[in-house]
């Protein structure tokens, strides 16, 4: 018989991991708070009761974390390849907790409704409002936010760039997914806040978001859930469901139609691209760059975060980045590392759900592989693995996949 853990002490160590992740904008400090949660931790280890193997597909992630280390020696970034370690142990740690992931997917819950109640009211408040409730909240970065927001005419909500804001509504979309197919009676609410979140990712006209968002869960629901899918349709009032879809659907339809700022952006953005004969947005220059340095160093690389350091900015594909900053040694290592963590999550999955009776268990499976499978798409468009955002989010997402549970 199982002891069962007190997770009080480590439930408040992860709310003060994810203000850090959901908030960084706010609270600067990010990888100081990820680093004392990583103490605290270890602090609470020797006094769980049980003694969790960690699954051995799951361990040979850290054959990549051990690459990222090495390539400091050939000149990666120290802060991002410390942050990095910090990140992954503190999911190995992590996953010694049982039950911890129904705790991540409340607090995940929590955070992205948030962001968007602040996308609402960026849209819909006055300007002068906002602009008295974020200068406290934002400090410095409020002058990026107001760029976006009033130049640009772009939602960043509570952040300094849409890009992020967009990426918070598209989990916030997850979780209205995962509630309507598991939680209670509240489906119809969950529906309508669906359709609210894609508003406002439409808001910030950020393209890969509103397509992953509508992508990534007919992939998961599909391929690992559709028995399941198929049972809880046949359990609610299928003509209420029904009904409520087509009414939710034909007023989101209207509303875009009489306010077409919707979509404005999205189209002006498009004409940009087009007349600039460049559809990627300047990603294909950032793929040469990365694949010139590449061929000056195809074994170890040129060092992890060096294209940022030189150009400003990422490669927008995390693939590519990684195999010319860390060369074919790192990214086979990150291949094969990332494999073995994919496959034993799709295992979980299956199992779990299977036999799993607890709804708030299967909501935090759910929402975590559709992060992962999220994040592993994005990784073609965007900085997955290589930004301090996404790959703190890929940890939380594999260790609610993989955790023990009772």
């Amino acid at each position: 018989m199982h002891n069962k853990q007190n997770l009080f002490f480590p439930s408040l160590i992860l709310i003060v991991q994810n203000v850090s992740i959901f908030f960084f904008d706010i609270f600067h400090a990010i990888m100081s708070i990820q680093f004392i949660c990583l103490v605290l931790y270890g602090i609470y280890m020797p006094f769980c009761f049980d003694k969790v193997n960690i699954n051995r597909k799951i361990v040979y992630w850290t054959a990549y974390v051990g690459i990222v280390a090495f390539n400091y020696l050939i000149g990666g970034d120290a802060n991002f390849i410390l942050s990095f370690i910090v990140c992954n142990f503190s999911m190995l740690l992590m996953l010694r907790i049982h039950n911890l992931a129904k705790v991540e997917y409340s607090i995940i819950k929590l955070c992205t409704f948030v962001h968007l109640c602040a996308s609402l009211a960026v849209y819909f408040l006055p300007q002068g409002i906002i602009d008295t409730i974020f200068l406290p909240l934002l400090g410095n970065n409020f002058t990026s936010n107001y760029s976006w927001r009033v130049i640009s005419s772009n939602n960043p909500g509570l952040t300094t760039q849409p890009g992020v804001n967009a990426f918070y509504l598209a989990l916030f979309v997850f979780v209205c997914i995962t509630e309507f197919f598991e939680g209670g009676k509240k489906k119809l609410l969950y529906i309508a806040l669906l359709f609210v979140s894609m508003l406002m990712i439409l808001t910030t006209a950020k393209r890969s978001a509103l397509i992953l968002t509508v992508i990534v869960p007919i992939l998961f629901y599909t391929k690992f859930l559709k028995g399941r899918t198929v049972q809880t349709m046949k359990k609610l009032s299928t003509t209420k469901i029904a009904c409520g879809f087509v009414f939710i659907a034909l007023c989101f339809i209207y509303y875009v139609s009489t306010h077409p700022e919707f979509l404005m952006n999205l189209m002006e953005k498009e004409e940009t691209l087009s007349s600039a004969r460049d559809i990627s947005n300047g990603r294909y220059n950032l793929w040469d760059i990365a694949y010139q340095g590449f061929l000056s160093s195809p074994l170890y690389g040129i060092g992890l975060k060096n294209i940022y350091n030189q150009t400003g900015f990422d490669v927008h594909n995390t693939y590519i980045q990684i195999l010319a900053e860390t060369g074919i040694m790192g990214f086979s290592a990150f291949i094969f590392s990332l494999a073995c963590v994919y496959k034993q999550s799709v295992y979980n999955v299956k199992k779990y759900i299977r036999i799993c009776t607890d709804s708030k268990d299967i909501k935090a499976i759910s929402l975590g592989f559709m992060i992962f499978l999220f994040l592993i798409i994005y990784g073609f468009v965007g900085n997955t693995f290589i930004d301090y955002l996404p790959f703190m989010l890929f940890s939380i997402s594999v260790f609610m996949i993989n955790l023990k549970r009772y």
